[in-house]
């Protein structure tokens, strides 16, 4: 469950033919057993696993499958689950679109004639719900009738005659752009471009969740041969914005001089996108700043003589430690090959190890802790207290060191200390994917 949880997609285990735990005819299925959250009694039971979201889990009706099978469908189950994506959000109001416009983050809004639509047209919107749900940490996708769309951003939105969908998307820097469509299936294309363009606007803090969607062999091309990432370690607000600014500049010189080329005639190679992330290098002991890195970052980073910038290539797993103050040339030095990649020798763990994982639950982080020295020296002097002391005292003149030793543990481990301090946070905050797992 730990695993499916990551996953890009929704996965869904379907509990149909009888009991995994106890009936003999299963017993291949016992490995599935780890993965559900209790044990199925009344059958058919699904469940579904959707990244940064609870375990959620549906009974399907013998009615509902006949219902639908009588109209010749032989689809019930699938057509179930297919309703049960996670939640595409629909504004209804000008007052709550304009709340939800507000925001200075990227906004993409689905726009249509009316709910109704919407709904009868589920199924060529799978496309655009799944983009809305891989791609929910870093942008916010909703829709929002044609009429309510003009109410907040004016007359110049109006829909002309015969037009049916748009799509209303905000970039970072604010410019707005209305794209026409005139199927709702040419709608997720769309969306897939704009989130690959404004995605290298943005420095996201790099987890085992999210590394393959921005760096790896799940990035979005737009038309580009590979995809770089730009590490970015213990990265200030300044830094990153400076990083980005750059970044930016040097992409567009590049692309310049590559179209040039063609409308030359010459052969040119295709243009390749660089993504900026960030890591920090020790984790802090607030949950809403970035984890520690995972176990194989160290020694990565000793390859790249612990530079504050460097590029890695998920694929050919090559690095190139960047010692430029600027990286107003990055693109160029990477195309012309001044910045040399070499291989890492490093090839035993995969890179996921390379980054955090903020969603680690706290029984692992507790367990993390034990097994190091300084953990095993404060597990013996728990022990040793409970057994000398404890007999001959009072259960409340008991808790007060029992306290302060927890304490003096949290002190001592910056990740466990994060981790409990999250227990708190996440009341305040439970919509984020961290808190889906704190236990």
């Amino acid at each position: 469950m730990y695993d499916i949880d990551r996953s890009i997609r929704t996965r869904y285990i379907v509990v149909s033919c009888c009991s995994i735990v106890t009936n003999s005819v299963c017993t291949h299925m016992l490995h599935v057993q780890s993965l559900l959250p209790f044990k199925p009694v009344l059958l058919p039971v699904v469940f579904r696993y959707a990244r940064g979201m609870p375990v959620e889990h549906w009974m399907f009706s013998e009615r509902m499958a006949r219902q639908e099978d009588s109209a010749g469908g032989g689809k019930a189950l699938m057509n179930f689950m297919e309703g049960h994506f996670p939640e595409f959000h629909r504004h209804h109001d000008a007052a709550e679109l304009k709340r939800w416009w507000s925001s200075s983050e990227p906004r993409i809004l689905v726009v249509g004639p009316s709910s109704s639509s919407l709904a009868a047209k589920a199924k060529d919107f799978m496309p655009v719900f799944r983009l809305a749900h891989v791609w929910e940490e870093f942008f916010d996708i909703a829709s929002a009738d044609a009429q309510v769309m003009v109410e907040v951003l004016g007359s110049d939105f109006a829909f002309e005659r015969g037009q049916t969908w748009a799509l209303v998307l905000r970039s970072s820097s604010g410019a707005i752009t209305k794209e026409h469509v005139r199927n709702v299936r040419d709608m997720a294309p769309l969306i897939q471009d704009f989130i690959s363009e404004e995605i290298q606007r943005q420095a996201p803090v790099a987890t085992v969740r999210n590394y393959q969607q921005l760096c790896g062999d799940k990035a979005l091309s737009q038309g580009t041969s590979k995809t770089y990432c730009l590490i970015l370690v213990d990265a200030s607000t300044e830094d990153t914005v400076k990083a980005l600014r750059e970044l930016e500049s040097s992409q567009k010189a590049y692309y310049q001089e590559v179209q040039e080329l063609r409308n030359t005639g010459e052969d040119s190679e295709e243009p390749f996108r660089i993504q900026p992330i960030r890591v920090a290098s020790s984790s802090s002991r607030l949950p809403w700043k970035p984890a520690a890195p995972g176990p194989s970052f160290a020694s990565i980073w000793a390859e790249a003589s612990e530079a504050r910038v460097f590029v890695l290539e998920m694929e050919t797993r090559k690095f190139a430690a960047v010692k430029t103050p600027s990286l107003n040339e990055i693109f160029q030095n990477i195309a012309y090959e001044d910045l040399k990649l070499e291989d890492l020798h490093d090839e035993g763990p995969p890179l996921s190890r390379l980054f955090s994982d903020p969603e680690t639950t706290l029984r692992r982080e507790v367990s993390a802790f034990l097994s190091t020295s300084r953990g095993a020296i404060c597990a013996y002097v728990l022990v040793a207290l409970v057994v000398s002391v404890a007999p001959e005292l009072e259960l409340l003149q008991l808790a007060v060191p029992m306290v302060i030793l927890v304490l003096v543990m949290m002190l001592a481990s910056p990740t466990l200390f994060r981790k409990v301090i999250s227990i708190f946070w996440c009341t305040m905050s439970s919509s984020r994917m961290e808190c889906q797992r704190n236990f």
